[in-house]
C-alpha cells in the first residue's frame, strides 16, 4: 500500500486558473517512496517524489484523479479539487 499523503494541499500558483498540488508519498510505515510515479489520470502530467517523498504538480483548476504507483506496492488513487485563489 502507498500512502498518497495526509499533506495533500492545494495552493494557488502564479498563473490564473491554476493551482499547485503537493503531498508526500510514503509506505505503510511512513517511509518516503522516492521512486513512485504521481500522475494525473487522463493526462500526460506526472512527477516523481524527491528523496524525502514530497512532490508537487501545477494543475489547472478543477477535479483531478491522482494515481500513485511504485514497484512492489498497490496502486492508489485519490480525487482532488484544485482551485486558484
Amino acid at each position: 500500500m502507498i500512502g498518497i499523503g495526509q499533506a495533500a494541499n492545494v495552493n494557488s500558483a502564479d498563473d490564473e486558473n491554476t493551482g499547485r498540488l503537493s503531498g508526500r508519498v510514503t509506505d505503510e510505515e511512513g517511509n518516503p517512496i522516492m521512486d513512485a510515479t504521481v500522475a494525473v489520470n487522463g493526462t500526460e502530467r506526472k512527477t516523481t517524489p524527491a528523496s524525502d517523498g514530497y512532490y508537487n504538480l501545477k494543475l489547472p483548476e478543477g477535479t483531478h484523479e491522482i494515481v500513485v504507483s511504485a514497484d512492489g506496492f498497490h496502486r492508489e488513487t485519490a480525487t482532488v479539487n484544485v482551485t486558484s485563489t
